[in-house]
C-alpha cells in the first residue's frame, strides 16, 4: 500500500489538519483542541494523538523538524506535515465530508423498540429527552461562545452543526411527544 492509499483515523486526521496550520508538537495539538473546546467533538485524543503523530511519521506523511525545550519540562519534538500528508489530509477530509456515517444514532435503535413502552412512560421520558436537548443546545452555544475569540467561524463549524442537529431532534421529539399526547388524555405534552 502506498502512503497516499493510507486511510486515515480521526487522531491521524487531526494531526494532520493541526499540522497543516503549522508546525508544532502533539502536547501543542491537545492544547489547541482545549482552546478550541473541541475535545467534546473529538473524543479519545490525549493518548492516541501521541500514537498517530508517531504512525504518520512512520508512513511519511508528517516529519519532525527540531525538538524545543521550555524551562523544566521535557524535550518535545516539533513535526511538520509532508506533501503526501497534506493529499492524505485533504483526500481524507473530502471524502468524509461528502460521505454520510453509516452507523445510525443509537437514539435510532431505542426508537425502533419504543413501541415496547407504554405511553404513560414514553411521555415523561420524551419530555426529559425534551430537556436534556435544550440543556446540549445551550452548553454547544456556550463552547461555540468560548471559542469564538480564539479560532475563526470555520473553526467551529461542528458546534454549528451539532446545534442544528440537536435543534431538529428537539423539534422531531416535540411532534412525537405531541403525538403520544393526543393518544393519552391524561398526560401534559409540553416541553418546558
Amino acid at each position: 500500500m502506498s502512503r497516499l492509499e493510507l486511510s486515515c483515523d480521526t487522531p491521524s486526521l487531526v494531526a494532520l489538519c493541526f499540522l497543516g496550520e503549522r508546525d508544532m508538537h502533539p502536547y501543542e495539538m491537545l492544547r489547541l483542541l482545549h482552546e478550541r473546546h473541541k475535545e467534546k467533538v473529538v473524543r479519545g485524543l490525549p493518548r492516541s494523538i501521541y500514537r498517530a503523530v508517531e504512525r504518520l511519521c512512520g508512513a511519511g506523511l508528517v516529519e519532525p523538524v527540531g525538538t524545543t525545550r521550555s524551562g523544566r519540562r521535557p524535550e518535545r519534538t516539533v513535526y511538520r506535515i509532508t506533501e503526501d500528508g497534506r493529499e492524505v489530509m485533504v483526500a481524507e477530509l473530502a471524502a468524509r465530508t461528502s460521505t454520510p456515517d453509516s452507523e445510525l444514532p443509537s437514539f435510532a435503535a431505542t426508537l425502533s423498540l419504543i413501541g415496547s413502552l407504554p405511553d404513560e412512560l414514553l411521555a415523561p421520558a420524551l419530555r426529559d429527552r425534551c430537556i436534556r436537548l435544550e440543556g446540549a443546545l445551550a452548553d454547544l452555544g456556550k463552547q461555540a461562545d468560548l471559542a469564538a475569540p480564539y479560532v475563526t467561524r470555520d473553526r467551529l463549524v461542528e458546534l454549528h452543526y451539532l446545534q442544528a442537529v440537536r435543534s431538529a431532534e428537539l423539534s422531531w421529539v416535540k411532534s412525537l411527544l405531541a403525538e403520544v399526547g393526543s393518544r393519552t388524555a391524561n398526560t401534559a405534552v409540553e416541553c418546558f
